[in-house]
């Protein structure tokens, strides 16, 4: 009680002598007064817009962890990996023409 009295009056006299002097104000509380502290969970990071899309899509299509990321590796849609999947293949094609070309 005490502390925070002289540390009040110490504040008072800064303002008095500060107004006086035409300096900035700086108040300084003492370590004794309690502190808010924001408690927070943890944080997960925040994914784009893209990622975002992506990851719904391959929930949509059933993907799992190990197949979004070969699809990521390959910068193909979810949709698209299921379709090169069903042909066994490692790319998609995507023209006719090239499709002949394969067989």
């Amino acid at each position: 009680m005490i502390k925070l009295m002289i540390s009040a009056i110490l504040q008072i006299f800064q303002i008095v002598f500060n107004n006086i002097r035409g300096n900035k104000v700086y108040y300084n509380y003492s370590e004794s007064s309690p502190k808010k502290e924001k408690i927070s969970k943890k944080k997960e990071p925040r994914k784009s817009y893209k990622e975002e899309q992506f990851d719904k899509e391959a929930e949509l299509w059933g993907l799992s962890e190990e197949d979004k990321r070969i699809a990521k590796e390959e910068r193909m849609s979810p949709a698209d990996f299921i379709e090169a999947e069903e042909r066994d293949d490692d790319e998609l094609i995507t023209d006719e023409w090239e499709e002949n070309k394969y067989k």
